[in-house]
C-alpha cells in the first residue's frame, strides 16, 4: 500500500512538472514576442529597484519621482548604446557594400578563375574533362548573389514595416517598467498572497537565489569572454592582423551570443583568405577557430557549473536541452533554473533531489547498521 502511494505521488509530481514545462515551452515558442516588452520591463525594474530603495531610504528622496528619473536614465542609456551599435553596424555594412564590387571584380573573381584553371589543368592530365565552363559557374554565382540581394532588400522592407510595431512595444515596455517599479512591493505582495504559504516561501527564497545565480552567471561568462578575447588577441597578433586587440574584443563579444559565435567571423574570413591566395592566414584562422571552439566547449560547462554549483555534465545537458526546447534563451535559462532548484533543495526548502547518502540509507535493511 505504501509503495502504491509513493508511485501515485511520483506520477502526480511528474504530471505537474510536465504541465509546467509544457506551459513554459508554449510561452517561449509562441507568446514570447508578445510578452517580451513585459519581460524586459520586469528585468529593468528588478535591476533598478535596489538602487531606488537605497536612494529613497538614505537620501530621503520622493519615491515616485526618483523611480521615474531612474527609468528615464536607464532607457536613455540603452537607447544611446543601441544608437552607437546600430551606427557601427550601418557603417560596416555600408563599407562592405561599397567595397564589394571592387573586391569581387579585382580580387575574388581573378582568384576563382585561377583556381578553376588549376583544377581543369590537373584533371586534364588524367584525361578528365569538365563540361561546365567557368562562365556558367560564374553566371550561377551571380544569380545567387542577385537572389541574396533581393532577399536583403525584402528584409529591409519588412524591417521598415515593423518599425511602428516595435515603437509601440517600446512604449509598452517603458510604461510597464514604471508601473512595475513604482508598485514593486504591492505587486510582490499580491503575487505571494495568491499562493499557499509554503509555495509563497519557496517563491521568495527562489527569487533570492535567482538573483544570486544570475550574478554568478554573469561573472562566469565574463571570465569565458576574457578567456576567448585572450586567445583571439594572441592568435591575431601572431598572424600580424592590424588592430588585433580591437578585432579580438569585437569577436569575443559575438562569441558570448549562442547563435552567432566567433565562427560567424572567423570562418568566412578564413574562406575569403584562402580564395584570395592568403593561404597561411586562412589556415591560421581555421586553426584558431578550432582551438577556441574546443577550449570553450570544455571550459564553459566547468566554469559555469563551478560558479552556480552544478556538475559540468549537468550544466552541459541543461544547455543542450534548453537550446532544444527554448532556443537561444534556453542555453542560459535552463541551467539557471536548475541551479536555483538545486540550491533550494540544498537549503532544505524543497525536496526534489535524492542525495546519494539518502539512497544508501533506503537500500539498507531495517535495523541494519551502516558500514
Amino acid at each position: 500500500m505504501e509503495k502504491t502511494e509513493r508511485r501515485r505521488r511520483f506520477l502526480i509530481n511528474l504530471a505537474y512538472c510536465t504541465a509546467i514545462l509544457a506551459v513554459l515551452v508554449v510561452l517561449f515558442r509562441y507568446m514570447m514576442s508578445s510578452l517580451l516588452p513585459f519581460f524586459i520591463a520586469f528585468i529593468v525594474a528588478a535591476v533598478i529597484h535596489p538602487l531606488l530603495d537605497k536612494l529613497v531610504k538614505k537620501c530621503h528622496l520622493p519615491h515616485k519621482f526618483t523611480g521615474i528619473v531612474l527609468i528615464v536614465l536607464v532607457y536613455m542609456l540603452l537607447a544611446f548604446l543601441g544608437i552607437i551599435l546600430c551606427d557601427k553596424i550601418a557603417a560596416f555594412v555600408q563599407r562592405m557594400i561599397v567595397l564589394a564590387p571592387r573586391t569581387w571584380s579585382g580580387t575574388l573573381l581573378p582568384a576563382l578563375r585561377s583556381i578553376w584553371e588549376s583544377i581543369t589543368a590537373f584533371l586534364a592530365r588524367w584525361d578528365i574533362e569538365i563540361d561546365i565552363a567557368m562562365d556558367q559557374v560564374l553566371a550561377a554565382l551571380d544569380a545567387s548573389i542577385k537572389t541574396l540581394s533581393t532577399k536583403a532588400v525584402a528584409l529591409v522592407g519588412n524591417f521598415a514595416v515593423s518599425v511602428p510595431g516595435k515603437l509601440v512595444n517600446t512604449i509598452i515596455c517603458i510604461v510597464s517598467t514604471v508601473f512595475i517599479l513604482l508598485d514593486w512591493e504591492a505587486i510582490g505582495k499580491f503575487i505571494y498572497g495568491q499562493m499557499p504559504e509554503k509555495a509563497s516561501a519557496v517563491m521568495k527564497d527562489g527569487w533570492s537565489q535567482l538573483k544570486k545565480t544570475i550574478g554568478k552567471y554573469i561573472r562566469s561568462y565574463g571570465l569565458i569572454m576574457l578567456m576567448t578575447f585572450t586567445e583571439l588577441a594572441i592568435g591575431l597578433l601572431i598572424m600580424g592582423v592590424d588592430n588585433s586587440w580591437g578585432v579580438a574584443a569585437g569577436i569575443a563579444v559575438l562569441d558570448i551570443l549562442p547563435i552567432v559565435g566567433c565562427g560567424t567571423v572567423l570562418i568566412p574570413w578564413a574562406v575569403v583568405s584562402l580564395v584570395t591566395g592568403k593561404t597561411g592566414l586562412g589556415i591560421s584562422l581555421l586553426v584558431l577557430y578550432v582551438i577556441i571552439a574546443i577550449v570553450r566547449n570544455i571550459a564553459e560547462p566547468k566554469i559555469v557549473g563551478q560558479q552556480v554549483g552544478l556538475h559540468p555534465l549537468a550544466t552541459l545537458l541543461a544547455m543542450v536541452t534548453g537550446a532544444s526546447l527554448f532556443g537561444a534563451a534556453g542555453v542560459f535559462a535552463l541551467p539557471i533554473a536548475l541551479a536555483v532548484i538545486k540550491q533550494l533543495d540544498d537549503d532544505g526548502i524543497i525536496h526534489v533531489i535524492k542525495k546519494p547518502n539518502q539512497a544508501e540509507e533506503k537500500t539498507q535493511a531495517p535495523g541494519a547498521k551502516p558500514e
